[in-house]
């Protein structure tokens, strides 16, 4: 068992269960015999983002009230008008068309795990939209008859009119209003809802991002490949002992904890997650670096101060990179 909270115990990474895969032909891409890369059955279908065309969007949105209005017979503040009116229409008919209809990149990647007819079988109409399949899965109104990766092997992402609701009411607003508020809500809403829920499958280290292999000929647990970014971070950043890091963005300390006790740093950690403060002081205290601290703040609030290092998870802050 590997404590990794104040309160509860979490079982280590376990073993890999061995490659049940058997690929005899040429699947278009490189393939590892590496024990720490998994090879998981490749996808065969759906459209690459290559097939979305920016270029006829925009045209569309251009051309369709210009061609309405000189039909017409009207000038300029006509034409404004139909293009706010036709900008929305013409999006969501664009990308449900173009999200159902359009090819993949190109077919250099073959299909190993499961056989052809599968695909024939399980496309288009056929196929549950993942906006859709993940809302009854939350739900629990539909669940895996399988492997989820064999299930998903196949997975259909065109637009839903939910998807689109989300993308005007929630989306749009979030990107064009950015207030205090709404992001402590953002924060709170998600990692506030219990340490326990993220520890399930962030593991340990209660870290997001991927891992990095250092071995290619051994498996490595994901603490080890945790382990393995955080130091290459600190590496980058040319961090030496005694210096002051600003960890903007910090989570649930994780970075704060492992420069304090390996590069003997001293980290201020900031966040908006009150449970990830009270978790990240309470490794920090049990680590015995009591000079690195996580609080809990926004990002504009941190007391004007100067720093040897900074690490901004958050883009915005990097505009009050001069404050400190």
């Amino acid at each position: 068992m590997d404590e990794i909270g104040p309160d509860f115990p979490f079982k280590a990474t376990p073993k890999a269960a061995p490659a049940t895969l058997k690929i005899d032909h040429d699947c278009g891409v490189k393939i590892t015999t590496s024990p720490a890369i998994n090879n998981p059955p490749l996808p065969a279908d759906g459209p690459g983002n290559e097939t979305f065309s920016n270029g006829l969007l925009i045209s569309l949105l251009i051309l369709v009230p210009t061609c309405t209005v000189w039909k017409l017979g009207g000038r300029f503040k006509t034409t404004v008008f139909f293009a706010v009116i036709t900008t929305l229409p013409i999006l969501i008919t664009f990308c449900a068309i173009t999200s159902a209809t359009a090819p993949r990149t190109n077919e250099r990647v073959k299909c190993p795990g499961l056989p052809e007819e599968d695909q024939v079988k399980y496309r288009g109409r056929n196929k549950v939209p993942m906006e859709t399949f993940m809302r009854k899965y939350f739900d629990g109104d539909a669940d895996f008859n399988g492997d989820v990766l064999e299930v998903l092997e196949y997975p259909s992402f065109r637009f839903t009119w939910e998807l689109f609701r989300y993308i005007i009411v929630n989306f749009a607003t979030d990107v064009l209003v950015h207030s205090r508020s709404q992001d402590e809500d953002q924060v709170r809403d998600h990692y506030d809802r219990g340490d326990d829920f993220h520890a399930w499958f962030l593991g340990p280290r209660m870290v997001y991002t991927s891992g990095i292999i250092s071995d290619m000929t051994k498996e490595e647990s994901l603490e080890q490949l945790q382990d393995n970014k955080l130091a290459i971070v600190c590496e980058k950043i040319a961090l030496k002992p005694g210096e002051t890091l600003l960890d903007i963005g910090c989570g649930w300390g994780t970075l704060a904890k492992f420069a304090s006790v390996n590069y003997g740093a001293k980290v201020t950690g900031i966040t908006l997650g009150r449970n990830q403060t009270k978790w990240g002081n309470e490794t920090l205290r049990r680590a015995g670096v009591s000079d690195s601290q996580i609080h809990c703040m926004d990002y504009r609030d941190i007391p004007k101060a100067k720093y040897d290092k900074i690490m901004p998870r958050d883009g915005r802050a990097c505009r009050h990179f001069q404050d400190y």
